[in-house]
């Protein structure tokens, strides 16, 4: 019979890139520009459609919240991947782990949104003279609220899962053996 242990996991190793420090810095530096891109041009957008009056329309209201939660995305990421990269500490907490996992799931809010700016353009087009009595500001607020509400249902519920498929195969593990 196989005694078993309980382990409780508390950190994950990364593997590393590359083994030679040169590559690395390479690899950081590309990795480094590419946040740094994705950050500036998202706050870019962000003040430009808030500054100017004549972008406060409805698209432009969805394309500043699709910037915003693309900045959220890419800072939720990269910061430690580049603090892995740079570093000797290859390791992520399980706790930052799961963190960032619940924020991958942004790619599903940049999928509602996406998907409210087309029906955006939907009434746009088809209903032009009608435009301005659906698409108010009331109306804008209560889509990006659902969508919201949407995204952190479906973010908890993946998660969850995925803390539930952890567990249960942990707890097989003896009879995999």
């Amino acid at each position: 019979m196989n005694d078993c242990e309980n382990i409780t996991v508390t950190e994950f190793s990364l593997t590393p890139f590359s083994i030679s420090r040169t590559n690395e810095v390479f690899i950081f530096i590309g990795f480094l520009s590419m946040y740094l891109l994705a950050v500036v041009g998202n706050l870019i957008i962000i003040v430009l459609i808030c500054a100017v009056p004549q972008l406060h329309t409805p698209m432009y209201f969805f394309l500043c919240n699709l910037s915003s939660v693309d900045a959220i995305y890419v800072s939720a990421i990269l910061p430690k991947m580049l603090s892995i990269i740079i570093t000797e500490d290859k390791t992520i907490s399980y706790y930052r782990c799961f963190t960032q996992l619940s924020f991958i799931f942004c790619a599903h809010a940049e999928n509602y949104i996406l998907a409210c700016m087309a029906y955006d353009r939907y009434v746009a087009v088809c209903s032009p003279l009608h435009y301005s009595l659906i698409m108010t500001r009331k109306v804008c607020f209560i889509i990006v609220i659902f969508y919201i509400i949407l995204y952190y249902v479906n973010s908890l519920v993946l998660t969850l899962s995925i803390s539930i498929i952890i567990l249960l195969f942990s707890e097989a593990q003896p009879f995999l053996l």
